[in-house]
């Protein structure tokens, strides 16, 4: 028989690989030239993932939970371009683009 030991929890959650940057609600609503109240409209459903609790913002290399695995991919020169895309989009200096990882809650 196997015993568990530890915290056991009914909450999920994913982990995900993204290019992106951090930067507040208000610095993000000023790049997109939107109002701040307006940010979950427009962020909810874009191309970019966006996780207002972190302030992390960019796009998805690749994501998954315990039980399934996007197995995107993407090339150097394909990541290279999406850090241009970000950089000029939410006017961030090149150099502040990073490949981000974590776990968040669903």
């Amino acid at each position: 028989m196997k015993i568990r030991q530890g915290f056991v929890s009914n909450s999920s959650s994913s982990s995900f690989v993204l290019v992106g940057c951090q930067m507040s609600d208000e610095a993000l609503a000023k790049a997109l030239n939107v109002d701040t109240d307006d940010l979950y409209d427009i962020m909810n459903g874009g191309d970019l993932f966006w996780d207002a609790e972190d302030g992390i913002v960019g796009y998805t290399i690749a994501s998954g939970d315990d039980s399934y695995f996007s197995g995107d991919t993407m090339t150097i020169p394909e990541l290279m371009e999406k850090a241009k895309e970000i950089s000029e989009k939410l006017s961030v200096p090149l150099e502040e683009i990073k490949i981000i990882s974590g776990i968040r809650s669903c």
